[in-house]
């Protein structure tokens, strides 16, 4: 899984652990500890957190969530920014490591984090996302789980998008190498059909040109693509169970349909959704497209969107959804 940085009030967010930026002594602190305190009901969780004590700088405890919309809230006390050290810079990190051990045994999937010690404690946003995603990163080589990083503030928001500050530049790149390689492999598929006369294999390839001597009646109901031929062709040489395909994309209706309706037209976002459920990458992605007469366009933002994510393996349709918010773009469903 990866890390999703998104705007957010930590106590809204649903997740299996939460973390909270704990004072380190058992009483309710200020900012997010006591908004924390004050979801989850005030007197329950101190009345659990003081069954743990003090707590260091970079350790981890758990306590039941009570009233959020978690199973845990796993508290860390995050160090003061003082002089920028790298001792201060390695016990956040160890925040961070030590909640992501602890919610581990638990057994959790999910966790949300606030961006720690980057309130009161001092710590620079830039910096505490810096080491926020290093620890994040390095923990989820190993092990699976959706973790959030969840900022507020407009200062951390805008922090947190420097991260992605070159994804126009990637998209452009991958773009132009995934259009280069369709555009390959239509020049051999031309070169095989060769003995099919110029103007169907034109057709075929949706790529004829239309000359003012042309009738119309010749020129509509031409051969072409097909989307399902397409769609089953992935999902066949990938060897892929239907409900991995279609289980957080769309229904089991319209999977259906794809596969056995002729000449079934999905709309753009159907035909999206199905290159992330068949796991393809960007140039099979443009041809299952273009199958379906549909492109991605690199100056439309939400199309940028969907191609770095299809080019970084993020699939999961939460987290597309996490990206286009980041961007001030709405979901997915309300754009496709």
């Amino acid at each position: 899984m990866a890390l999703n940085i998104i705007r957010n009030d930590i106590t809204r967010v649903t997740a299996d652990a939460i973390v909270n930026t704990a004072n380190p002594m058992p009483v309710i602190g200020a900012g997010t500890d006591r908004a924390i305190y004050n979801a989850a009901g005030a007197d329950k969780l101190l009345e659990a957190r003081k069954k743990i004590g003090n707590i260091k700088p970079g350790d981890a405890y758990v306590t039941p969530a009570f009233g959020l919309n978690a199973q845990f809230i796993i508290h860390t006390v995050g160090p003061v920014w003082l002089t920028g050290s790298s001792v201060e810079r390695e016990v956040l990190r160890n925040c961070y490591l030590n909640s992501l051990e602890l919610a581990s045994q638990y057994k959790c999937k999910s966790i949300a984090f606030p961006l720690i010690s980057s309130g009161s404690y001092g710590f620079p946003k830039d910096v505490a996302i810096a080491v926020a995603r290093d620890a994040i990163e390095s923990f989820l080589k190993n092990i699976s789980m959706d973790v959030y990083l969840v900022v507020y503030d407009e200062e951390s928001l805008v922090a947190s998008k420097g991260e992605f500050s070159e994804i126009r530049e990637f998209i452009d790149g991958e773009y132009v190498k995934a259009r280069k390689e369709v555009e390959r492999s239509e020049r051999l598929a031309n070169r095989r059909l060769h003995a099919i006369s110029r103007n169907e294999s034109l057709k075929l390839h949706g790529t004829q040109s239309i000359g003012k001597d042309d009738s119309l009646d010749d020129l509509v109901g031409g051969k072409q693509l097909d989307f399902g031929t397409k769609f089953k062709e992935y999902f066949y040489s990938k060897k892929m169970d239907s409900t991995d395909v279609y289980k957080g994309y769309f229904d089991r209706k319209v999977f259906n349909k794809i596969m056995n309706v002729k000449n079934y037209h999905p709309s753009k976002g159907t035909a999206i959704m199905s290159c992330l459920g068949l796991r393809l990458t960007l140039t099979e992605s443009f041809e299952l497209l273009a199958s379906a007469s549909y492109a991605f366009n690199k100056h439309f933002d939400p199309d940028i969107i969907v191609m770095y994510c299809i080019c970084h393996e993020i699939r999961q349709m939460m987290d597309i959804n996490e990206m286009l918010e980041r961007y001030g773009l709405p979901e997915f469903d309300l754009i496709y």
